[in-house]
C-alpha cells in the first residue's frame, strides 16, 4: 500500500467500550453542524477485528478550510465531554490524531512536528537475506549469547518454556513464511497497508528474543543447538500486533486499536520496543494505564538518546511500565542509553526513577529472512526483559504466577531480583542488572504488597553515591532551598487505593534537626498500581551550626480500594485493611556553608517540548532533532557543569520558584542558564535590588538567538493545520537584554 499521509484530525474518547459504529453515529450525530463534506470518519480497514472500542478518529477533508473546520470540529466534540452520548458511554476528552516516524523531523517548513515514537533499535540492512551484522559491531558475539548469559537451559530442562503466557508485540510486523517461531496466535496489521510482513527486521528480532525455537528444535537437532539465533519462551502464546509501516510510520488510532486488541484478548505482557519524548499524549499515556490497571504488564526501552541526562522516552518513564536500559557489548552502560529523571515534574518539582532495570543490549537475534542479524539499542535489551519474564512465570504454580500477573507485582519482583551495578546510579539501571536465579527466588516467595522506589532513602553523600545521585550528592544545611524527593509506590495488591491517613515523618537520632512534608493526591490516591508521594526536606534553622546524621522513616499508610459501579477512581471505597509501607531515610546535615560559596541555579525559567516549541540548544543537531526536549537543569544537560562546580567547592541548590522567592544575602552567585521563560513584572527590580544592594553575583548564559533562522523552524500542527513557529531559540535572548 501507498505510504498513508498525515491528515489532520482528532480521536474522540468514551468512558466505555461499545460498537465502533455505535460511537461512530454519536459522533456524527455532533459534528452535524459543520458543512457536509469537510470531514469523514475514520473508517476501520476491513482486515481489522471488529472488536468494541473506546474511540472514534475523524479527519477533516482537504476540500474544507481546514484549519477553522479542524478548529470548530474540536469544539463541538469538546461541548459534549461529560455528557451522556447513549445507553452507556459518556465523552471523555478530544485529542488530536498524532503521527509517529522512525525518521527524525527536518528544520525546514516541510519538518514534522517534533519528536516522535520510533522504534528503539539501530536500523539494519533490509535485502541481505543471511545471517547478518551490518556494522561488523557482533563479530565476537555468538549467536546463543543472550540466552546462555542467563543460562535459559535450566528452565528448559524442568519443561519451562513459557507455556500459558499471552506475549504481545507491538512492533513492525511477521513474515508470514517465518520458521523459528512455535505458537504465533494471530498476527494482525493495524495500518492501512493490510499486509503484516515485517520488511523492517525490527519486529522480528523481537519476536525471535522472546520466543525462537532456533538451535532447539529445528532440523538439524542438537548439531545446532547453542550455535543459532535462540528464544526464550519458544512455547509462549505470541500476538504480533503491526502498528508501523514498511517505512515505520504510524498513527495514535493505530497504536489505540492495537492497545485495545491486547485488552481484549487478555495477554499477560507486551514488548513495546518503541518510544517518544511525549509525556503529554493524552490518549497514549491514557490507555497505558487502562492496560496497567487490567494487569496487563508493559516492557518498554528507555530510549536511546543517551548519554545526555534527561534523555528517557515514552512510555519507558511511566511508572506503570517496565523501563529497561541497555549495556554494550562489554558489559558496560551503553553510552546510548538514555537515563536521568522523569521531566513530567520539572520545572516545579523533582522527577522519579524512569528506568527499572537494565540488561543486555546488544547482540544476534533473529530476522525476517528466517536467518540472524546482530542489533544494538534499549529495544533489543527490551525483549530479554520479556522473554525471561514468561520463561519465569511458565516454571511458576498457576496459582502464585496468578498473583504475579500485574505490572506492579512483576516489577517488585524484578526490583528484589536485580543486583545495582558499581558506578552506575539508580536514574542510568533502575535496581540494576536482572539475575535470573535472584528473579525467580523473588517471584517463588512473593506476596502481594505495597512498596516504594527509591525504597531507601540513604542521602549520605559517603554512602548514598553513587548509587542515589543526585539526591545523596550534597549534605544538608539550614536556609538551603529544600530537598524535593519523589517516590514512586507500586501496589500489587490491588489496582487502586487510597491514602488511610496522612504520610508521617518518624524521626530517631538526630531528627530534631529535620523538617519533612509531603505532597501527594489525596483525591485518587494509587490508580493502575502505582502513584507517587512528593517528599519535601529542609533543616531547621535552630541547626544552622550543628553537624551530624539524621535518622528516621517515611510513614505511608494505604488501603486498597474497589472501582464504583461506573468505574471512577474518585467514588472508590475501601475494600480491606490498611497497610503500611516504611521507607528508612539517613541524611548527612552540616554547618550552613559561607555565602560565596553558594549559588543558586534558577530552572523555574527553563521550558522544553513538549510544554512548546523549543528548538534544539545545538544548531549542530537540528537536522537530527529538531525539538529540545531534555530542558535545563543541574540534573539534565547540564550535569557536566554541575559536577564541575561541586568538583570546585561549591554547593549548588535548585531555585523552583521565581526570582522574589529567595534571600539574596544567602548566596554567592545566581545562574540564569538558558532561560527560555519570559521574567515576571516583579523579578527585575527584585534582581537588580540583589545584585546593586545585596551583593549577589550573577551569571547569565545563553544558547543562539537568530530571528531568521527561528522563523525558519516551523511545522505544522497536524490536528489544526495551523502554523507553529518557534518563539525562542536556544534561548529568550530578548527576555535577558529586558531583564
Amino acid at each position: 500500500g501507498e505510504e498513508p499521509t498525515a491528515t489532520p484530525g482528532w480521536i474522540v474518547g468514551f468512558d466505555a467500550f461499545d460498537a465502533h459504529e455505535a460511537l461512530c453515529s454519536l459522533v456524527a450525530s455532533a459534528l452535524s453542524p459543520l458543512p457536509r463534506g469537510s470531514w469523514r470518519l475514520v473508517a476501520r480497514p476491513p482486515h481489522w477485528p471488529r472488536l468494541p472500542t473506546d474511540f472514534v478518529a475523524i479527519e477533516v477533508t482537504a476540500a474544507a478550510d481546514v484549519g477553522s473546520t479542524s478548529r470548530a470540529a474540536r469544539r463541538l466534540l469538546t461541548q459534549q465531554a461529560g455528557r451522556i452520548a447513549g445507553s452507556r458511554t459518556r465523552v471523555r476528552g478530544v485529542w488530536p490524531r498524532r503521527w509517529y516516524t522512525a525518521e527524525r523531523p527536518s528544520p525546514s517548513p516541510a519538518g514534522g512536528g517534533g519528536p516522535r515514537r520510533r522504534p528503539l533499535g539501530s536500523s539494519a540492512s533490509q535485502t541481505q537475506p543471511t545471517s547478518r551484522d551490518v556494522t561488523g559491531r557482533g563479530k565476537q558475539t555468538p549467536y546463543n549469547f543472550i540466552t546462555k548469559a542467563y543460562n535459559a537451559s535450566r528452565w528448559w530442562s524442568r519443561d519451562a518454556t513459557g507455556k500459558g503466557l499471552k506475549v504481545a508485540v507491538f512492533d513492525t510486523g511477521l513474515n508470514p513464511r517465518q520458521n523459528y517461531l512455535r505458537d504465533v496466535v494471530e498476527a494482525v496489521d493495524f495500518t492501512p497497508e493490510r499486509n503484516t510482513a515485517d520488511v523492517v527486521g525490527h519486529s522480528s528480532f523481537m519476536t525471535g528474543v522472546i520466543a525462537s525455537r532456533r538451535g532447539l528444535d529445528d532440523a538439524a537437532g542438537a548439531a545446532r543447538r547453542g550455535v543459532d539465533c535462540a528464544g526464550f519462551a519458544p512455547d509462549a502464546s505470541l500476538y504480533v500486533l503491526r502498528v508501523f509501516t514498511s517505512k515505520q510510520a504510524s498513527a495514535t488510532d493505530w497504536f489505540l486499536e492495537a492497545f485495545n486488541h491486547a485488552l481484549h484478548r487478555r495477554v499477560h505482557l507486551i514488548n513495546l520496543a518503541v518510544g517518544g519524548p511525549d509525556y503529554r499524549d493524552t490518549p497514549f499515556v491514557d490507555k497505558v494505564s487502562q492496560l496497567a490497571a487490567a494487569g496487563i504488564t508493559i516492557v518498554s526501552g528507555a530510549g536511546n538518546s543517551g548519554p545526555g541526562w534527561g534523555s528517557l522516552m515514552n512510555p519507558a518513564d511511566d511508572a506503570a511500565v517496565i523501563g529497561v536500559a541497555g549495556l554494550d557489548k562489554d558489559g558496560k552502560l551503553a553510552a546510548w542509553s538514555s537515563r536521568g529523571m522523569t521531566l513530567w515534574e520539572e520545572p516545579l518539582g523533582a522527577g522519579r526513577a524512569g528506568v527499572d532495570v537494565i540488561t543486555h543490549g546488544e547482540f544476534w537475534g533473529a530476522d525476517q529472512h528466517n536467518a540472524c542479524q546482530h542489533q544494538w539499542g534499549t529495544s533489543v535489551a527490551c525483549p530479554v526483559v520479556v522473554g525471561l519474564l514468561a520463561l519465569l512465570l511458565s516454571s511458576l504454580p498457576e496459582r502464585q504466577r496468578n498473583t504475579l500477573l500485574n505490572p506492579a507485582a512483576l516489577k517488585q519482583v524484578v526490583y528484589a531480583g536485580s543486583s545495582p551495578l558499581p558506578d552506575y546510579g539508580w536514574l542510568e539501571q533502575g535496581a540494576g542488572l536482572l539475575d535470573a536465579p535472584a528473579t525467580e527466588a523473588a517471584a517463588r516467595a512473593f506476596e502481594p504488597h505495597a512498596s516504594a522506589v527509591p525504597s531507601v532513602l540513604d542521602l549520605r553523600p559517603s554512602v548514598g553515591c553513587p548509587y542515589l545521585w543526585p539526591l545523596c550528592d550534597m549534605p544538608l544545611y539550614a536556609t538551603m532551598q529544600p530537598l524535593f524527593v519523589n517516590l514512586t509506590l507500586l501496589n500489587s495488591r490491588s489496582a487502586t487505593a487510597a491514602f488511610a491517613a496522612p504520610p508521617l515523618w518518624r524521626p530517631r537520632a538526630g531528627g530534631h534537626a529535620l523538617h519533612v512534608s509531603f505532597a501527594y493526591d489525596d483525591h485518587r490516591g494509587l490508580s493502575a498500581h502505582r502513584g507517587f508521594l512528593g517528599v519535601r526536606l529542609s533543616v531547621s534553622s535552630s541547626a544552622s551550626g550543628w553537624a551530624g546524621e539524621v535518622e528516621g522513616e517515611l510513614v505511608i499508610t494505604l488501603v486498597d480500594t474497589a472501582l464504583a459501579a461506573n468505574g471512577s477512581a474518585a467514588a472508590a471505597r475501601p475494600a480491606g485493611s490498611p497497610h503500611s509501607v516504611v521507607v528508612p531515610l539517613r541524611a548527612t546535615v552540616v554547618p550552613t556553608p559561607p555565602r560565596r560559596k553558594r549559588l543558586l541555579f534558577d530552572t523555574l525559567h527553563s521550558s522544553a517540548y513538549p510544554n512548546g516549541f523549543f528548538p534544539n540548544d545545538d544548531l549542530s543537531q537540528l537536522s537530527v532533532e529538531l525539538m529540545d526536549w531534555n530542558g535545563d537543569s543541574p540534573h539534565t544537560n547540564y550535569v557536566p557543569l554541575y559536577a564541575s562546580l561541586r568538583a570546585s567547592g561549591f554547593y549548588v541548590e535548585s531555585l523552583r520558584a521565581d526570582l522574589t522567592s529567595f534571600d539574596a544575602n544567602l548566596y554567592g552567585a545566581l545562574l540564569l542558564l538558558d532561560p527560555e521563560e519570559p521574567f515576571l513584572p516583579s523579578e527585575p527590580a527584585k534582581l537588580r535590588a540583589d545584585v546593586t544592594s545585596r551583593g549577589l553575583g550573577l551569571v547569565v548564559a545563553a544558547d543562539w538567538h537568530a530571528p531568521d533562522l527561528m522563523a525558519s523552524l516551523d511545522y505544522t500542527d497536524e490536528a489544526t493545520k495551523q502554523r507553529r513557529v518557534c518563539g525562542a531559540g536556544g534561548a529568550n535572548v530578548p527576555a535577558l537584554n529586558e531583564l
